[in-house]
């Protein structure tokens, strides 16, 4: 009787380890998910094939609760991709906003023709509409949303922008303005300034500057780990 015990009392114990080494390894799929910028759509599915080979073991269901949410945020996302999309079709700028979904993130890129006249971080009218459409769609989605203001090499010596880190900046915090104004939480908002230093293309014309004087933001998902994480 005291040998059957302990044969039942060790197989218990092998899989309540294999049961913790199971739930350990999806932790670390998702620990290396979120410090890269690896497929979310390969990840999900390697996650879920892992699943489905220890379906028998004790996994924590909050892991498979986890996946569930990235999921969702991934459609989220996709669907915020789209209504940008068709907001710029329907405005018919694709050739001076681009929209382009990267890694897990949002990407929009706005040339300053669009957004500014020459020396100024006032938006035009033309500017005002667009934008404040894509404050619509962005104030149904969530995550943080980075803002830059790039310029082009020719120096700016004005009483309101002595530099183009002045212009730079007041250009990507005019956009949050209006966006924010359009219903997006400004606590989702970061602004970087990044003055002729981050050029699309080399600035050797007049054209090629137009091309590097633009605001860009990308659209971050929600921090799903974080918020495991913190709860």
């Amino acid at each position: 009787m005291k040998r059957n015990r302990r044969i039942i009392e060790d197989i218990d114990n092998f899989y309540i380890s294999w049961g913790d080494l199971i739930t350990l390894l999806l932790v670390m799929f998702i620990f290396l998910y979120s410090i890269s910028t690896i497929d979310q759509n390969k990840f999900l599915l390697v996650t879920q094939s892992v699943q489905e080979e220890i379906m028998d073991s004790p996994v924590d269901t909050s892991v498979s609760q986890l996946v569930d949410k990235m999921k969702e945020e991934q459609k989220r996302m996709e669907e915020t991709f789209n209504q940008i999309k068709k907001v710029v079709r329907e405005e018919k700028l694709e050739d001076v906003f681009d929209v382009q979904f990267v890694d897990r993130s949002i990407e929009l890129r706005m040339e300053n023709v669009l957004l500014f006249s020459s020396g100024s971080a006032d938006l035009k009218a033309i500017a005002q509409n667009v934008l404040g459409k894509i404050g619509i769609v962005l104030s149904q989605s969530s995550g943080i949303i980075i803002v830059e203001g790039h310029t082009d090499d020719v120096p700016i010596r004005s009483t309101k922008y002595p530099s183009n880190w002045e212009l730079s900046s007041a250009r990507a915090a005019s956009v949050v303005r209006n966006l924010s104004g359009n219903g997006v939480h400004e606590a989702r908002f970061r602004i970087q300034a990044f003055n002729k230093f981050d050029p699309l293309v080399p600035n050797k014309n007049m054209a090629s500057r137009a091309k590097n004087r633009r605001v860009e933001l990308k659209i971050l998902p929600a921090e799903i780990i974080s918020e495991e994480g913190s709860s």
